[in-house]
């Protein structure tokens, strides 16, 4: 770290330290999961106060770039995954696309009538059974979201004999089901983790995250309907336009 601060710029110095630590992470010199330089390096290096240098972490912390290990120092956290909110509907192939490595649980699989909500949002014409399949997603092996899925039974019953811990959901339903995607609509908003939901993401109840429903319309007969709960410090969301 050979920077230099400007003592004459309006800038404060602590946030001239934050933007260089910021692009040390930011370029990989200081790589996920791995601790960065003590206080008294910091002071040293760049010259200021342990205050100045406090001010400086506390940037970063608000901007969930570092944590802290009670008796063992700062370290980078990983950094979250991009999320195309009408993108690839694989998470499979999401995650692959991004060089990273995902895997799967049940959670649960069931067979059960849908509320009037979610039958409307299906687009049954009458009240029926649908397959309910929750699942915990993981990337790199830490919970990443749970996802549950809501799928007409009378047309894909027979998915519930396949391991669905592996199954990409998504590509068998159009290549072996005939799958005809008319849209895709996706809603998000925060919410804070119940019980259930926080013992499977591994964060304290009362943790924030996103709920992300997204409705599928097929040109033909049911649609499908998600509720996904990602874990608040694991993505940031985009949507491309054209």
């Amino acid at each position: 770290m050979n920077q230099k601060l400007n003592e004459k710029s309006i800038v404060p110095l602590y946030y001239q330290l934050a933007e260089i630590l910021r692009e040390n992470i930011e370029d990989g010199i200081w790589e996920p999961d791995t601790e960065i330089p003590s206080e008294n390096t910091i002071c040293k290096d760049f010259e200021v106060s342990r205050s100045t240098v406090r001010r400086a972490m506390q940037e970063l912390e608000k901007e969930d770039l570092i944590y802290k290990k009670q008796g063992k120092g700062t370290f980078v956290k990983r950094k979250k995954f991009d999320k195309d909110l009408l993108g690839e509907l694989s998470f499979f192939k999401e995650m692959k696309s991004q060089g990273l490595e995902a895997t799967s649980e049940i959670i649960e699989t069931d067979i059960i009538y849908p509320t009037a909500y979610i039958q409307s949002t299906m687009n049954l014409e009458k009240i029926q059974k649908i397959i309910k399949i929750r699942r915990l997603r993981k990337v790199e092996g830490d919970p990443f979201a749970i996802e549950t899925t809501y799928l007409d039974y009378e047309r894909y019953g027979s998915i519930l004999q396949r391991d669905l811990d592996t199954l990409v959901l998504y590509e068998v339903l159009e290549k072996e089901f005939g799958l005809d995607i008319k849209e895709i609509t996706a809603y998000i908003e925060p919410i804070i983790l119940n019980e259930f939901f926080s013992q499977y993401l591994g964060r304290p109840q009362g943790a924030p995250a996103l709920l992300m429903e997204r409705i599928i319309k097929c040109k033909k007969g049911s649609g499908i309907f998600s509720r996904i709960i990602i874990a608040g410090d694991k993505a940031k969301f985009y949507v491309t336009t054209k």
